[in-house]
C-alpha cells in the first residue's frame, strides 16, 4: 500500500482472535518501525535450516505467508505460502 498508514486517527487494537479491542490513541508522534516475525501477508524466504527439498520453488524464490498452522508440537506457529 505504499506505507501511506495515517498515524493521525484512533483505532482499535486486537491482540490475539476473540480478545477484546483496546482503543488506542493517534500515533502521529511515533516512530514507524519495520514489524518483524511471522504473520500472514509477510515476505518469506527459505532460512537455513530448510529441509523439504524443493517445496518452496527453489533456493532464493521468495513468497508470502497465507496461513499459519499448528502441524504439529515440535513445529507450532509453521507457515504456508501458496504464492511462488
Amino acid at each position: 500500500h505504499g506505507d501511506k498508514h495515517s498515524l493521525k486517527h484512533r483505532f482499535a487494537r486486537i491482540t490475539v482472535p476473540g480478545s477484546d479491542r483496546v482503543v488506542m490513541e493517534p500515533r502521529k508522534r511515533t516512530k514507524k518501525v519495520h514489524y518483524k516475525g511471522l504473520y500472514p501477508g509477510a515476505r518469506v524466504v527459505r532460512g537455513v535450516d530448510w529441509q523439504w527439498e524443493d517445496q518452496d520453488g527453489g533456493l532464493g524464490r521468495r513468497g508470502r505467508v497465507t496461513d499459519i498452522q499448528d502441524w504439529s508440537a515440535t513445529s507450532p506457529r509453521s507457515a504456508r505460502s501458496e504464492e511462488r
